[in-house]
């Protein structure tokens, strides 16, 4: 098992989700698995964030 730290951004569309970037590196061992099995919209399963993570649970006003 690899660890690693990503950042976790909300998806404007869908409140309860939300989406990372992956830059891919030369020697990156994880972002470049990431790149060559992963597709866009397909489920990640994750651990919980740490540090200075926290969700906004007020409804969103438009």
């Amino acid at each position: 098992m690899y660890q690693r730290g990503y950042t976790l951004s909300p998806l404007p569309t869908r409140g309860d989700r939300g989406s990372i970037g992956v830059k891919r590196g030369q020697s990156g061992t994880v972002s470049s698995w990431l790149h060559r099995h992963m597709r866009a919209g397909q489920p990640l399963c994750a651990a919980v964030p740490e540090g200075a993570f926290s969700l906004d649970r007020r409804p969103r006003v438009r």
